[in-house]
């Protein structure tokens, strides 16, 4: 309620698999306003991924701002 996104972008997109674990990654950009300020920043997450009998299931995110 406090932020309104503009714009958001995910791209290089790399994804490595090991048995029943998977390892995500990608960059973003986020254009959004708060405050009536506008603001963008890039960064890039990290996900891990696990395989279970239901599905798979994250374990893990890692968020880093390039800011």
């Amino acid at each position: 309620t406090q932020a309104r996104v503009r714009g958001f972008n995910a791209s290089d997109y790399a994804i490595d698999v090991a048995e029943n674990t998977s390892v995500v990654t990608y960059r973003w950009t986020i254009d959004y306003e708060m405050n009536g300020k506008r603001s963008t920043e890039t960064g890039q997450d990290l996900l891990v991924w696990v395989l279970t009998e239901s599905g798979w299931l994250l374990a893990w995110r890692t968020q880093r701002s390039d800011s």
